[in-house]
C-alpha cells in the first residue's frame, strides 16, 4: 500500500506547478516512497492556506545539490552552502490536479487536524483523507 503525504508548499510556488513553470519540488527532507508514481496532496501554505489539490510526481531524484544540479537541469549551486553535507531531493512533477473546492485550513483545524511545516503522513481511515478522496470526485 502506497504511503498517503500531504506536503505544504508556498503558494506562489504551488502555482507555478500548477501552470506547468515549476517541474520539480526540492526538498531536504522527504519520505521514501513505493513504486514509480506517486500521488503527493498538496496544502498551499501562504495565501491559500487550504489543501488545493494533488500532484503526481514520476520520479525523485536525491543527491547533494551539484547532482541534483545536473540532473534537473536547474542551477541550485547557490544554495549549496545550506546543502553541505545533507541529501537533498527533487520530486518530478509529472501532472497537478486542482480541486475545485479547496479544504481549507479552517476547516481542517475544527477537525483538530493539524498542518505539516513540511510533510505528514494521512491515515486513509482519517477524516482529512475522507474528505480529499469526496473533493477529488467533484
Amino acid at each position: 500500500m502506497k504511503k498517503k503525504v500531504l506536503l505544504s508548499i508556498k503558494t506562489k510556488y504551488v502555482n507555478r506547478i500548477i501552470e506547468g513553470s515549476k517541474k520539480y519540488e526540492y526538498r531536504k527532507k522527504f519520505p521514501v516512497l513505493e513504486g514509480i508514481e506517486n500521488t503527493i496532496y498538496i496544502y498551499s501554505s501562504k495565501d491559500d492556506k487550504a489543501i488545493v489539490g494533488e500532484m503526481i510526481i514520476s520520479e525523485i531524484i536525491s543527491g547533494d545539490a551539484i547532482e541534483v544540479s545536473e540532473v534537473t537541469g536547474k542551477d541550485i549551486l547557490g544554495y549549496a552552502d545550506e546543502y553541505e553535507g545533507k541529501t537533498l531531493n527533487a520530486l518530478k512533477v509529472k501532472s497537478f490536479i486542482k480541486y475545485d473546492e479547496p479544504i481549507s485550513l479552517k476547516w481542517l483545524k475544527d477537525k483538530g487536524f493539524t498542518v505539516p511545516q513540511n510533510y505528514r503522513y494521512l491515515d486513509e481511515e482519517s477524516i482529512v483523507y475522507k474528505e480529499i478522496l469526496k473533493r477529488r470526485k467533484k
